[in-house]
């Protein structure tokens, strides 16, 4: 599977938000009235929220920052600030997923002592597999005395390659040997295990304006932006898709008709149950982004969130890579709105992380405008405005509201 390569706030009209669940009800055949909760507001933070970032090439992920000081008393000084909880990581077929340690070595006294850091990385393909050796990546620095006081600040890594996709596990030992003039060694090793997901390569995503307007082109305000381009039409149009007779089209007929009796309790039951039974991953993503989305419109943040939590896992194990990228938009963006602040970051991270590999223009701009307004960044919503109203899309009526908050 591997391949070895080294490198380097203004309040909203209620009737729009009832106004938004009539049309997506009407869109999957039912014309019927409801009012809908009102939604939190997102609160907004000081925390410096990462914006979408395009880079053609690997996905980099630091796994240590050693220091290392070498001074009269010959005694090495050694950290090396390891950077643990590494979350799964999401690479694209044929990319690489870089790990590396960035060191920084510094000699105000005993020359000729010597630093040696060290990369080792090992791969398996589940936890019940032992370790193999995947690579390593050495450097070995010293100085003299003529050219003290000396630094040197440099990166030692791995480039872990897959040419296949599906999960795999990572363990990333980083090491120092510091050994002075007189003999005196110091020796510190420790080590990182993480996951990752090798997805398939979508290419660059046509910008469709049409798949992200919402169903009644209104926008709550008081709402982050959903990106609606995993919208489907709700169960009856899901239950379409499926062969007359299947399990499948059973489950998604009873939730259709729990849908159209405005059984919203009955309805949700029937999607969740559709989705534990089913063996087809597709319709597991698409029922899951539909719980999630419906959610939204109904005011039921958490409802939201276990949605898109399950599309997102749904995604990631079928080989969705544009869609999971959706879904994690839409995760992290109920996050924030529900407060979770630390568990928005990291979804966005991740996400960012994904978006990276690929280019996706319109999704970009979704993003950038949420991460923006929650960091109180008016330059960046400003930027997404002009994209949104420029290509006459809905959102940028939300922006505008932003901005004028902002102020």
């Amino acid at each position: 599977m591997f391949a070895k390569i080294k490198f380097q706030n203004p309040s909203p009209c209620h009737c729009s938000r009832i106004l938004l669940l009539l049309v997506v009800l009407t869109l999957t055949g039912c014309g019927v009235k409801v009012e809908v909760a009102s939604e939190a507001k997102p609160t907004p933070t000081e925390r410096v929220w990462p914006l979408p970032q395009y880079i053609w090439g690997s996905v980099d992920r630091l796994q240590a920052s050693p220091r290392v000081v070498f001074s009269n008393d010959n005694q090495p000084q050694v950290q090396l600030f390891m950077q643990p909880d590494q979350p799964r990581a999401y690479v694209l077929q044929n990319r690489n997923l870089w790990v590396y340690a960035d060191y920084d070595v510094t000699w105000f006294g005993a020359p000729q002592s010597d630093a040696r850091l060290f990369i080792n990385v090992y791969t398996r393909s589940n936890s019940d597999d032992p370790w193999q050796e995947y690579d390593r990546d050495e450097h070995r620095l010293t100085t003299t005395a003529d050219a003290l006081p000396y630094n040197l600040h440099d990166s030692v890594g791995v480039g872990v390659y897959a040419e296949s996709t599906g999960d795999y596990e990572i363990r990333v030992e980083a090491g120092v040997v510091a050994t002075s003039a007189d003999g005196k060694i110091v020796n510190e090793v420790n080590a990182n295990e993480f996951s990752a997901i090798v997805l398939s390569d979508p290419g660059e995503i046509e910008a469709n304006f049409d798949a992200a307007k919402p169903p009644s082109g209104e926008l709550d305000p008081n709402q982050l932006l959903m990106d609606w381009r995993n919208w489907y039409g709700g169960p009856c149009a899901i239950r379409d898709w499926l062969d007359e007779g299947s399990v499948d089209r059973a489950n998604l007929q009873a939730a259709c008709d729990a849908f159209e009796a405005e059984d919203w309790s009955g309805t949700m039951a029937a999607l969740w149950t559709a989705i534990d039974q089913t063996e087809n991953g597709g319709l597991w993503a698409d029922v899951s982004e539909t719980i999630g989305l419906m959610s939204i419109q109904l005011g039921d943040l958490e409802g939201a969130r276990a949605g898109f939590e399950n599309a997102v896992d749904a995604c990631q194990w079928n080989d969705r890579t544009w869609q999971l990228s959706i879904s994690l938009h839409n995760l992290a963006s109920v996050q924030a709105m529900l407060e979770d602040q630390d568990a928005a970051y990291a979804t966005f991270q991740r996400l960012q992380e994904l978006r990276g590999q690929f280019y996706d223009e319109l999704g970009n701009r979704l993003t950038q405008a949420n991460v923006a307004y929650i960091s109180r960044d008016r330059d960046n919503v400003q930027d997404a405005h002009w994209y949104f109203e420029n290509n006459g899309l809905p959102q940028f009526k939300v922006t505008a509201i932003w901005l004028e908050g902002m102020e």
